[in-house]
């Protein structure tokens, strides 16, 4: 699973709320109530990098694995944001929400400080809740490297007297 598809399962399971948006989205708003997020930044961690290399008779695989801080903005909206905001917030302790995110590397770390946002609002007053959540995740990446099998090197000389010479080695 991709990380904003895992953050919409998690979100929709433990707020109450069914509907889930990445943001930023195009079109008309959601009907309320309704939650939208937004990765906000990655830090990936300088001291935590391996490289793990396996070989076969056809590639060498680099395995590369860097636990980073994802910070996340969730956005609650409607009757219910509040107790939203909150449900997510006390996922922290939930063992399932726990395994949820661990299936795909991830682990809730921190959820900062719930907002009421709802004064914000230009048009219409409506609930509106904010905080930040701060995910650990484990990026990895693979690379296959083709091995090299055979190789053959070619020269051409000339001696004293403009012979011209082709020498080549094949190995192995």
């Amino acid at each position: 699973m991709s990380i904003e598809s895992v953050l919409t399962s998690w979100a929709a399971g433990y707020s109450g709320i069914p509907v889930v948006v990445h943001a930023p989205f195009a079109g008309d708003r959601q009907k309320e109530p309704y939650i939208s997020y937004q990765l906000l930044s990655f830090d990936y961690s300088d001291f935590d990098d391996k490289n793990r290399v396996s070989k076969d008779a056809d590639f060498v695989t680099h395995n590369y694995e860097n636990w980073a801080k994802l910070l996340v903005s969730i956005h609650c909206y409607g009757d219910k944001a509040y107790s939203a905001i909150n449900k997510l917030r006390l996922s922290l302790y939930n063992w399932q929400s726990n395994n949820l995110l661990k299936s795909e590397n991830m682990a809730l770390r921190r959820a900062g400080a719930a907002t009421n946002l709802a004064a914000l609002e230009q048009t219409s007053f409506r609930q509106h809740w904010h905080a930040d959540f701060e995910f650990n995740i484990l990026l990895t990446n693979s690379i296959d490297v083709d091995k090299i099998k055979t190789w053959m090197l070619e020269r051409t000389w000339t001696d004293g007297n403009n012979n011209i010479f082709n020498s080549t080695i094949n190995y192995p």
